[in-house]
């Protein structure tokens, strides 16, 4: 059996997938990152630490005498001690594009909220200073996004029916 320790708050649904890969041989424990009690204490019996946001230090590598492998649950390795898990002989990995569709649905999220708020900033700083803001709905008359019609739903979202 592989004792595997997922070092994240997982829900009770995640929980629940994680339990039913025993059967394949993996014994995966979940660990609040900010726990750092039940951490050590499932540090010595681990082989494999599935690492997200919480620092992986030195310290944290040599508590693990069975660890063979971190993999990181997104890109950046930043947060583990490279030289240290080389010099223990533990592999390090990454998992790059496991969360580029969240990164890009965030990114639009982000684009369509700017484009919403952006009329009433240009209001409160034109009222602030005085001056009135260039237009910058002109600037999207061509454009793709203009031509989609979600321009104008994104700022002016249509009334809500009567209730």
């Amino acid at each position: 059996m592989i004792n595997v320790l997922f070092h994240y708050e997982a829900g009770p649904n995640l929980i629940g997938k994680l339990t039913s890969l025993t059967e394949q041989g993996l014994n995966v424990r979940c660990c609040d990152q900010s726990d750092d009690e039940t951490f050590a204490a499932l540090l010595p019996d681990t082989h494999v630490l599935w690492h997200v946001l919480r620092p992986v230090t030195a310290a944290h590598i040599r508590q693990a005498p069975g660890l063979k492998l971190i993999q990181k649950i997104g890109v950046g390795v930043n947060t583990i001690d490279l030289d240290a898990a080389k010099d223990a002989g533990v592999s390090v990995c990454n998992m790059p594009g496991t969360n580029a569709p969240a990164v890009a649905e965030m990114t639009l999220l982000l684009m369509l909220a700017a484009l919403r708020v952006q009329p009433r900033l240009d209001a409160l700083a034109a009222a602030e200073t005085g001056r009135p803001m260039r237009k910058r709905r002109s600037r999207l008359k061509k454009s793709a996004a203009r031509r989609s019609g979600w321009w104008a739903s994104a700022i002016y979202p249509a009334p809500s029916p009567p209730s």
